[in-house]
């Protein structure tokens, strides 16, 4: 079963560690984020790569479980010592995240851009008729309520 992700967690995974949490590439760059680390799995060649995965060890994984805090990204690329499948894991946990803030920032415009026009639209017939009475009866209520 899938555990949805929330927007807030979703940002942080994807956002860049601090300058001192950086992972450091066996003779290679510099790794701050998710994006990047997808980037460095994709190029890297096999002999870097089981420098950081050899003997039990996941230096990918326990960057990601320690710095990132995305537990789960970490349980699945420990189970792999192949760069190809560390990558496509991490390439569709990337895509996942970023698809839980794709989907926030559109309901997000979505929302700004609603106007009455558009909900009146969005309503049938009878919907607008309620609508109409129940404004009339309160309009009523409120003149009575305000008369001395």
């Amino acid at each position: 079963m899938l555990k949805k992700i929330s927007l807030e967690s979703a940002e942080k995974y994807l956002a860049d560690v601090a300058p001192d949490s950086t992972f450091w590439v066996y003779e290679g760059p510099k790794v701050r984020n998710l994006y990047e680390l997808t980037t460095v799995l994709e190029n890297m060649d096999d002999t870097a790569f089981h420098s950081h995965v050899h003997n039990g060890r996941n230096d990918f994984a326990n960057w990601v479980r320690d710095v990132i805090k995305d537990i789960t990204l970490a349980e699945k690329i420990k189970k792999v010592h192949d760069r190809k499948s560390a990558f496509k894991i991490v390439w569709h946990r990337v895509e996942q995240l970023g698809s839980v803030i794709d989907k926030s920032n559109k309901k997000q415009l979505d929302i700004e851009n609603t106007t009455i026009k558009d909900i009146l639209d969005d309503l049938d017939m009878k919907s607008l008729i309620f609508f109409g009475i129940g404004l009339a009866i309160g309009t009523i209520i409120g003149v009575l309520v305000a008369s001395p």
